[in-house]
């Protein structure tokens, strides 16, 4: 082997490890990506569910009409 080829396969052996990092880099990169992704999608559901609980508790509440807290006023009176 020739001083020219042995510095030429060093030459590739260095660019094969430099893309082997590159890539593991990029994986890594991928990776945390998508846990962000997947932990924002949770806080998107975990959102929309307190958001519909606390429409719900809106609307239940909106439903007591005044004859109904009359009768519990009265009730806790007597007691």
């Amino acid at each position: 082997m020739t001083l020219e080829q042995f510095l030429h396969l060093h030459k590739l052996i260095q660019y094969r490890r430099i893309f082997r990092k590159t890539i593991k880099a990029f994986w890594a990169i991928l990776t945390q990506m998508a846990l962000e992704q997947f932990q924002l999608s949770s806080l998107i559901q975990h959102h929309q569910s307190a958001q519909e609980r606390l429409k719900q508790t809106h609307e239940e509440m909106c439903s007591i009409t005044l004859n109904e807290i009359r009768k519990e006023v009265c009730c806790i009176r007597v007691k």
